[in-house]
Parts: C-alpha cells; sequence; structure tokens
C-alpha cells in the first residue's frame, strides 16, 4: 500500500476532502521592488520603529524557511518532514484533529505523564485509554503493556520520553516494536526533554515506520518557553496533511527572528553548554538526595527530579517557605514534588531546604560559564577548576589556540572556548575578547575565593626562561618584562601577549608579573603561557581549610 493509501485509510476522511485556507501572504510577497497590496496590512512599521520589529507590519511566512532549515540541520531530518506551530500543545491538538473522529476514536496515555494529551482528547470529544505505569517497577513499559491496551478505535498512542513527571525513558526498541505491531495505529513520540537525556530520537525510525511522528520543543533545552516553538516531524505526507488545518502564521515575525538568532551557530553552542550545565548539575543533586534516608529519589534522564515523601503537602508548604515554588504530583504519584533544576545557586537552596548546606561542606566544584557577544566577537567559554578536562578550544587562530591549550592543561582546569571573531581584519579582538571572558570565567569560578592558595609562581622553556608570579588578591596589575627576537611567531603577532594578559588580570582581577628571555620567539611565548598556567594552578588550589588568605578579611 502507497503511504498515500495508507494516510487515506487512517486520516479523517473530511480532513483529507478539505480545501485548506489560503493565506495572502505568498512568495511573490517577499520578492524584492514589489508593491505589497495584496493581504490587507498597515504599510507603516509599529512603534517602536526597532530592528525586532521591522516587517512587523506584514504577515510572516506560515511556514519560515530559514527556521525549518535550521531545525531540519538540528534534527537530522529533511526540511518537508517538519512543520513548526505554537508550541508543543498546539501540535499534540493538530495530530489528534486530524486523525481522530469525535465520539468515535481514542488515543491512548500512558499516565503518570503529560496532562495536556488528554485535555486536547477531551476538547475534540475523543476517548481517552489509560495504561498506568506502575511505581514499584520503576514507571517502566514494554511494548505489550501498550499493544494490549489498544482496540481498532485507537487512532494514536502518546510517549513521552523522558517521560514527565517520572524521568525516565522509553525504549526505542519499544517505540519499533509497537510502531510494528499497530502499522494503523500512529506512535506519536513527545521529546519535550530528550537534550537531557544520553538516547537515541525517535526519528531514526521514520525511515521503516511511516506510523511514527516525533514531537519536539524549544521550550525546554533551548531556553524558549516563553516563545512557544513546537514541532512535529513526519512523513512530508503527513505534515502536508497537518498543515491543511493549521491556523495561519503561527509564529509571530519577532519571534522568527529571535528563533534564528538562537538557532545560530553560536547561539546552539550557548545552548548546548547549558545543556551540560543543567545535566551536571541534576547528577549533583541527585548525588545528594538519594543519600538521605527520609526521601525516595526517582533517577531522572531530564530536567527535573521526583521526589517523594511522607508528607509531600508539608514539604511543599517548608520550600515556599524559604522562597522556592516546586509542583505538587501528588494527584498522580501519592506524595511527590517535582523539582526542576535551576542554577547552581537555586540547587543549592533547594537543597538546603532538605537540610544540605553546600557553603559549609564546600563540597561545590568551581565553575563558571561566561558568553561575550558584540560586533566584533562572539565568545562562550566554560570554565571547572576541578577538573582536568575537557580541554577545548577554537580561537581560528592557531598559535592562539595552541596558547590556551598549554594554559588549561598546565593549569590544571576544564577550558572549553569558542571565539567566531573578526580575524580578517587582524587578531587584535579576538585575543582581547578571549582574555576578557577568560579572566571573567576564572574570577566567577573562584567565587569567594575561601580556602585558595592565592599565590603562584613558575619554569624553564628549553633555551628560555619565563618566571611568572601571580597574586589572586582582587587587584587587576600586570608588570611584563619580555624582549623577543622576531615581531612574530607565524602569522601572530607577538605584542598581543603583553595585550592578552593585560585584559587577563584587569578581568581575573589578579597581579600578574611576568619576565622571560631567550632566543626562540616560540618557545619565549609558550614558556610565559605555561609558567603562567603553573602559577595559576597553585594560586586556585585549595587548602583542607575555608579560611580567606587574607589579613584584610576580603580579596
Amino acid at each position: 500500500m502507497s503511504i498515500n493509501n495508507w494516510l487515506y485509510s487512517i486520516a479523517r476522511k473530511e480532513i483529507w476532502d478539505m480545501a485548506a485556507y489560503s493565506s495572502a501572504r505568498s512568495e511573490l510577497a517577499d520578492a524584492i521592488g514589489l508593491v505589497q497590496l495584496d493581504a490587507n496590512e498597515n504599510p507603516y512599521t509599529p512603534y517602536p520603529a526597532t530592528p525586532e520589529l521591522a516587517n512587523a507590519n506584514r504577515y510572516p511566512d506560515p511556514q519560515p524557511k530559514s527556521v525549518l532549515n535550521r531545525l531540519a540541520m538540528i534534527y537530522g531530518v529533511n526540511v518537508n518532514q517538519i512543520l513548526v506551530g505554537r508550541g508543543m500543545d498546539e501540535i499534540i491538538d493538530l495530530i489528534i484533529r486530524v486523525f481522530c473522529k469525535p465520539y468515535n476514536d481514542s488515543i491512548l496515555i500512558t499516565p503518570p505523564t503529560f496532562g495536556y494529551y488528554k485535555v486536547a482528547a477531551d476538547i475534540s470529544a475523543i476517548k481517552v485509554y489509560e495504561y498506568h505505569l506502575d511505581e514499584d517497577k520503576r514507571f517502566a513499559i514494554t511494548s505489550e503493556d501498550i499493544i494490549n491496551n489498544v482496540d481498532i478505535t485507537t487512532k494514536i498512542v502518546f510517549l513521552c520520553t523522558p517521560n514527565n513527571p517520572t524521568g525516565n525513558i522509553v525504549d526505542l526498541q519499544v517505540i519499533e516494536d509497537v510502531a510494528r505491531n499497530l502499522p494503523n495505529t500512529l506512535i506519536a513520540v513527545d521529546e519535550a526533554y530528550i537534550e537531557f537525556a544520553n538516547i537515541n530520537s525517535a526519528t531514526c525510525l521514520l525511515d521503516k515506520y511511516p506510523n511514527i511522528l516525533v514531537m519536539k520543543t524549544l521550550s525546554k533545552a533551548y531556553a524558549f518557553a516563553g516563545v512557544r516553538v513546537g514541532t512535529l516531524i513526519a512523513h512530508a505526507e503527513i505534515i502536508q496533511l497537518v498543515k491543511k488545518i493549521l491556523p495561519p502564521y503561527p509564529l509571530a515575525e519577532p519571534c522568527i527572528r529571535v528563533i534564528n538568532q538562537m538557532l545560530s551557530p553560536f547561539g546552539l553552542d550557548l545552548t548546548n553548554s547549558r545543556i551540560k550545565e543543567l545535566k551536571l548539575e541534576r547528577d549533583r543533586v541527585y548525588k545528594h538526595l538519594i543519600k538521605l534516608p527520609f526521601i525516595k529519589v526517582y533517577p531522572s534522564e531530564s530536567n527535573f527530579i521526583l521526589v517523594k515523601f511522607d508528607d509531600a503537602s508539608k514539604w511543599y508548604k517548608k520550600f515556599l517557605n524559604n522562597g522556592i515554588v516546586v509542583r505538587n504530583r501528588s494527584k498522580d504519584i501519592p506524595n511527590t514534588l517535582r523539582i526542576s533544576i535551576g542554577t547552581p545557586e537555586q540547587n543549592n537552596l533547594v537543597l538546603k531546604t532538605f537540610g544540605i548546606d553546600i557553603a559549609t561542606k564546600n563540597i561545590q566544584e568551581r565553575r563558571s560559564l561566561v558568553v561575550r557577544k558584540t560586533n566584533e566577537t562572539e565568545i562562550i567559554a566554560q570554565v571547572n577548576l576541578d577538573k582536568f578536562s575537557p580541554i577545548k578550544i577554537h580561537t581560528k587562530i592557531g598559535f592562539f589556540d595552541h596558547m590556551l591549550e598549554q594554559l588549561a592543561k598546565h593549569g590544571g582546569f576544564s577550558l572549553e572556548l569558542k571565539c567566531d571573531g573578526d580575524t580578517h581584519i587582524d587578531y587584535h579582538h579576538t585575543v582581547e575578547d578571549v582574555a576578557i571572558v577568560l579572566g571573567e570565567a576564572l574570577c566567577n569560578a573562584l567565587g569567594d575565593k575561601k580556602g585558595i592558595n592565592r599565590y603562584g609562581y613558575s619554569i624553564p622553556m628549553d633555551e628560555s626562561k619565563a618566571e611568572v608570579l601571580i597574586d589572586l588578591s582582587g587587584r587587576g596589575i600586570l608588570v611584563y618584562k619580555v624582549h623577543y627576537t622576531t615581531p612574530m611567531v607565524g602569522d601572530f603577532p607577538v605584542e598581543m601577549v603583553e595585550h592578552f594578559f593585560l585584559s587577563l588580570a584587569t578581568h581575573l582581577k589578579a597581579a600578574i608579573h611576568i619576565e622571560a628571555s631567550g632566543y626562540n620567539t616560540h618557545h619565549i611565548i609558550e614558556g610565559i603561557f605555561k609558567a603562567f598556567a603553573k602559577a595559576l594552578g597553585l594560586a586556585i588550589q585549595k587548602s583542607n581549610n575555608d579560611i580567606l588568605p587574607s589579613t584584610k578579611g576580603m580579596l
């Protein structure tokens, strides 16, 4: 059976036969030089006339090609397999209305799970079958659990993976088995939280099973909950059918602009760094909580943790009294609260509510993420002073990358830094701004500086000698006494080394003294970076005490 014949057999006939709304906005509207008098639009730009509101007086592309192209690249599918709407809620509503006939068809859900599946079905007068996940089985589900709980009226099975609110995943093999055994039932896989899990997307099954739909969102991992972007990924024929009932212009023009910015290479780098940060924080919070004997903590592959109490209502009030709002899920799973993962500081407040005081135990990793965006550079830097890896550097300046790698490697800390700068002009802006960002990241990671050595010194480099002294004093000072035998190392101007350390000293708020000599300029510079790295590594080391190394009482 061809996919069109199969699709005709399972879709609502009235949807298949209807004529879709045809908007006034056409490809001609984007043609340069044409006077646009086809859509009854106001010809004037609204107030305030900012770049963000440019063309806000014009109807946007119903399915903006720039957004579709970026999402197709991220999700690894073809552009014609994607539809975007106003959040995943609209996507859920659309597929129910396309495939389920009111007062006749049904869907299957697996509570406890995302509540809007049932709400959307109830709105459309669709029967809802439920297979309740077993807490004693850690909310796991098998293909038999699903197959045995549907009938001929079941048009859609909704599977949330990782599941909300339990945080566990549905095995990809289960999804495939269900799709194979229920060829005339759509398997709608909700992957709202998949970026936080170490699993493959169900999009890898689309070529084999036309009845698999994948739903994704930018709300969670991409921090766009307020922008409202949901994505349906399916066979192109299904996408075309769903488009027929999609209300016109689901994404506003200003939203399209910020979506494209966020989905740029720079935006994606920042997003991936923050996803990594949230996963580390989730694991950190989980490791603390599982040690507590008075609660039960469920493993999570998402950006939240589900916790069971003797009295969830009492603990909900306790969190509220400490200025924290959590989600009470007791109606689904008795005496449970769902706690979203926040910033390290917010998570410490959560732990403190449980009686775990991170500040006094001094066991939190010293890490920091700094972002800088100017007309000249875009930089993301992430440091962790308590880990040795990863070290990943990319500034488009080979020699500079090598020096920064030496700095992190011999300094004994993790550094991930990416810079997209105007190196086609020269290297000045990139080197300077990297020093600014790196200095801020190191300074932020040091925190209150309690327990650090504060001072450092260091080493020779072949025939060259480099001596570096550092004091993490809170005062940015550079004393630089270096003579080079050549003005360049390859295409890298050696004058930028002093400027790098001056900017670094200023933003690290450290007194840095550098003296170096030798014959080989490459060796001199590399010796400086290695010596600085060893000095910094010694200065940031923590002793067993929690004393601030200053008679003034502050740094």
